[in-house]
Formats: structure tokens, sequence, C-alpha cells
């Protein structure tokens, strides 16, 4: 299995673990009135990228096909522009369900 593929499957892998339970978790809201922030603001953002990784596949093997040497970075250096975006987006939309899950519960 090459990289990609793995990536890939991690990708899913987030999106089958976090979707639901952020389902509960705006049941929850609905419901009951009550939800946990800082774990809504973290699957959220995992669910996002999880949807990248499994559209695009991940930051090192964009690098590895783009024919760069990867074995001097690391960390955030590894980093392409695009998964740049991906992590703004991503924290981005943690706190807008945020934002969203607290309207829920004082409506």
């Amino acid at each position: 299995m090459n990289q990609k593929t793995k990536e890939r499957l991690g990708g899913l892998l987030n999106i089958l673990v976090c979707g639901p339970i952020l389902v509960w978790m705006w049941s929850n809201a609905a419901t009951k009135h009550y939800f946990y922030p800082k774990l809504v603001g973290i699957l959220t953002a995992f669910f996002i990228v999880g949807m990248f990784l499994l559209i695009f596949g991940g930051y090192r093997s964009e690098r590895l096909e783009n024919g760069e040497d990867i074995s001097k970075l690391s960390g955030l250096k590894l980093l392409t522009p695009r998964w740049w975006m991906v992590l703004v987006i991503s924290i981005i939309g943690a706190i807008i369900n945020v934002i969203l899950f607290y309207r829920a519960i004082n409506s």
C-alpha cells in the first residue's frame, strides 16, 4: 500500500470517528442543551482535515510527488501551501462550529 492510500485511509478514519460523535453532540445540544466546547472544536478540525486527506492525500505525499527532497524538513516545514490553507480552514471551521453550538443551546 503506497503512502497516499494510507493517508486517504487515515482521512476516512477521521471522518468515520469524528462525524458520528459530532452528530451525537449536535443531538445533545438540541435536546439536552449542553455540549463540550473543546471536544466539538477538536473533532470539527479533525473532521475537516480528514475530508481533505480523503480528497487530496497528505502533505508528505504531495511533496514527494513534486519531486522535493523532504529529508531535511520536519514538523510544520513539511506543510505545503495547500496544507497551510487546510490548517486555517479547519481552525476557522472549528471556531464557527463551536459558535453555532453555543447559539443552538442558547436559543
